[in-house]
């Protein structure tokens, strides 16, 4: 099924933000995971926003919280039979990216932080000729995985997707 385009990313993020929302999703839009709000300490470190988080949400990583949420969620469920692995310490149970602007670069960035910041993730690329940059880049860091360069499969728990295939699977899940 063809869904309706749109013109930017935020427009698909806020659009995605309130399907998730609808769904009974707890979700934050440009979450920051180490950021803290009435921390004591304040975050020095370089601390990516992720587009979308869907929660529960832990700033530390790997809580037993999410990882339980994990177990039962359809979502999850969908994107595991879908992905080759997920990442043991997450910081929230999903992590979206929406990638429609940006250099090969940006888009191993939106992979990395979807990989690293949610048990699994998605990346929502803009379109055909998008998502097929965005597999080249995952796998890029494939070669690396097989070669044991990171702790758990890097990029192996992102599923990259296009706006109607992230469409489709949100009306094909029963929460």
């Amino acid at each position: 099924m063809v869904w309706k385009r749109f013109s930017d990313g935020g427009e698909c993020k806020w659009w995605l933000v309130n399907k998730l929302q609808k769904r009974g999703y707890d979700v934050e839009a440009e979450w920051m995971p180490f950021a803290e709000e009435g921390a004591e300490e304040e975050w020095s470190h370089y601390s990516p926003r992720v587009d979308i988080a869907v929660g529960p949400f832990d700033t530390v990583g790997g809580s037993k919280e999410i990882l339980k949420a994990a177990e039962k969620d359809a979502l999850v469920r969908f994107l595991k039979e879908r992905t080759d692995d997920v990442n043991p310490h997450p910081n929230c149970l999903v992590a979206i990216e929406i990638g429609y602007t940006g250099t090969r670069k940006h888009r191993m960035g939106d992979l990395v932080n979807a990989s690293l910041i949610g048990h699994v993730g998605i990346v929502v690329a803009k379109n055909d000729r998008t998502e097929q940059s965005y597999l080249r880049v995952q796998e890029y860091m494939d070669y690396y995985n097989k070669h044991r360069a990171s702790p758990f499969g890097l990029c192996a728990n992102v599923l990259i997707m296009t706006v109607d295939e992230v469409a489709d699977m949100l009306a094909s899940l029963k929460k």
